[in-house]
């Protein structure tokens, strides 16, 4: 409809007005007193155009540029963007924000920036951004068409965490795996670093890309760019090349695929422990045991990663074997020689193992044998190379007897001269005593050192510490100081390397009483002889020398009575 006006309009013309409308004329009647001519321009009737540009499904870290094209065949009016939460609310601009207004160009094509306080207050993730315009005709281009959608992303990878090795490791160039997150842009895989030290450094920058980046822990399944969420970047064999609890450190960085970068803060310790338990040594018993089933204690240290309490064991032998294998757990491992303070796992230094009751159930001095081993918490084996022989002598010394004198005697402070059986340990010298009575005591307490024990019964060859088979103690000038036949006893007691004391069970009667044997009273023959041959002095002189000779020491007794069988102690 072109005109509505009252009486006739006649005679219409048209003509193009060259910009894609029209010019029409008519003669109207609309005055009622004659015609007029009059003339309308018609335009096209077309809704301005909204053209975006950029491409949706981009990922930005800060406001983002958008390239969208707003044109039409009048002049523009307005434009304006909305970001997220449209609703269709014509030219009301609340909420709205402007891109141009009032132009008076039927194009607008310049790149526009999203205002920084819309872009700080978005959240991380996708959003919509919409579009309207309108002319200088009031035609108005409004719908959920015109839009463009696009991704914040201004968090960097986060979350590194080393996942391997977890823990302790042998390995001295080891594969150390790191689980990283990688947020809405996703990683980008060639920007995945890695940067160590050797030296404790909390902050190395040496930077090297790593060997591979995964989507599984168990790096079977590669990562692409633009991967997102839990990924783990594996780098082999880093080059640590030492043990340590602290100084070999790693730390990893990522960038993402719009540049955000994260870094690991601080470097993590890779803790390498190459070096296995060692140094083991028994500490008990130290030398000779009387007990069949002894306990037993070992010494060995462990460094850095610490002992496996549960992998502590020993083996044992009672036939001479250097490496017995029948391994068994300890009964305890322990921060103390004595045994009285529990080790727990990680313990490191010197530790203690112990074994109650190893049934050796022998008496020998080579026979059994014993050694341990060891796993630290990383798995390093150490083992006792050769297994140390545990010293067992059940029996104390035994078939106490007097030898000297054998029978009655003169001398009321006599020499004395006992024989006895030691084995295996032999006889600790420091334990060999006597006890003597005047009083007929069958069971005298005074004990006293003697002053001998020797290999013969002459007492000329003295013994040493540990000496085995039979041996002769002497006491020179036991003070009985009475004549009797009954009153005068002395026992003796010795004790073995293994600790264990024998004691002669009753005491020996001494007789001391007036005799004429040569034999048992020289200080008397050497008078008689004096006066038979006093008018010979040579003679004389050398029978002297001969009796005062004699005087010195008793004469040697009989030889020992024969050894005894030794029961077997099995």
């Amino acid at each position: 409809m072109i005109c509505t006006a009252a009486n006739s309009q006649v005679d219409p013309q048209i003509c193009s007005d060259g910009v894609g409308g029209a010019i029409i004329t008519w003669t109207d009647a609309r005055t009622g007193g004659g015609n007029d001519i009059y003339a309308d321009r018609v335009r096209e009737m077309e809704l301005p155009k909204i053209i975006v540009q950029s491409s949706s499904g981009e990922c930005y870290n800060s406001p983002p540029t958008m390239d969208v094209d707003f044109t039409n065949v009048h002049f523009l009016d307005s434009g304006y963007y909305q970001v997220d939460s449209y609703l269709p609310s014509g030219f009301n601009t609340t909420g709205w924000t402007a891109i141009f207004t009032s132009l008076g160009w039927n194009s607008y094509t310049t790149d526009f920036t999203m205002e920084s306080l819309i872009w700080d207050a978005l959240s991380e993730g996708t959003h919509t951004v919409y579009f309207k315009t309108w002319d200088d005709m009031g035609l108005l281009n409004e719908n959920t068409l015109n839009s463009w959608q696009f991704y914040k992303d201004t968090v960097p990878p986060e979350s590194f965490s080393i996942v391997s090795p977890a823990g302790w490791t042998l390995n001295k160039t080891p594969t150390v795996i790191c689980q990283f997150y990688a947020n809405v842009s996703g990683v980008n895989v060639s920007r995945v670093q890695f940067a160590y030290s050797t030296n404790g450094s909390l902050n190395p920058t040496n930077w090297a890309a790593v060997d591979g980046v995964y989507r599984d822990i168990n790096c079977t399944t590669s990562a692409t760019d633009g991967d997102t969420g839990i990924l783990y970047a594996r780098v082999l064999a880093v080059p640590f090349n030492q043990d340590s609890g602290t100084s070999n450190t790693i730390r990893f960085r990522a960038t993402d695929m719009v540049g955000n970068l994260g870094s690991q803060p601080t470097a993590t310790a890779i803790q390498i422990d190459s070096t296995p338990p060692d140094s083991f040594s028994i500490v008990s018993p130290a030398g000779w045991t009387a007990d069949k089933t002894p306990t037993v204690t070992c010494q060995f240290y462990t460094g850095l990663s610490g002992v496996n309490i549960s992998t502590v064991q020993y083996a044992y032998s009672i036939i001479w074997e250097t490496t017995p294998t029948n391994w068994a757990a300890v009964d305890g491992v322990y921060l103390n020689a004595t045994c009285t303070t529990p080790a727990s796992n990680g313990a490191t230094g010197w530790l203690y193992a112990r074994v109650l009751a190893v049934p050796f159930n022998q008496e020998s001095e080579v026979l059994n044998t014993i050694r341990f081993r060891a796993i630290d918490m990383v798995g390093n084996m150490g083992i006792q190379s050769t297994a140390v022989s545990i010293q067992i002598d059940a029996t104390e010394p035994w078939s106490f007897s007097i030898i000297f004198p054998t029978g009655k005697m003169s001398n009321q402070t006599p020499t004395v001269i006992c024989q006895f059986y030691t084995g295996l340990s032999g006889v600790n010298l420091s334990t060999v005593q006597y006890a003597y009575s005047t009083s007929g005591a069958s069971f005298p307490t005074n004990w006293a050192a003697t002053d001998g024990v020797y290999t013969d019964p002459y007492c000329t060859i003295p013994i040493s510490q540990n000496s085995t088979g039979w041996l002769y103690i002497k006491v020179d000038a036991v003070p009985f100081n009475q004549i009797s036949e009954t009153l005068n006893t002395i026992r003796f007691r010795a004790s073995n390397l293994a600790g264990l004391t024998g004691t002669q069970p009753y005491a020996t009667i001494i007789e001391i009483g007036p005799t004429t044997a040569v034999t048992e009273e020289p200080a008397s023959i050497l008078l008689e002889l004096v006066i038979i041959i006093g008018t010979s002095a040579i003679a004389a002189a050398i029978i002297v020398h001969a009796l005062m000779v004699r005087s010195k020491s008793p004469k040697p007794p009989p030889p020992p009575p024969k050894k005894k069988k030794r029961k077997s102690s099995n």
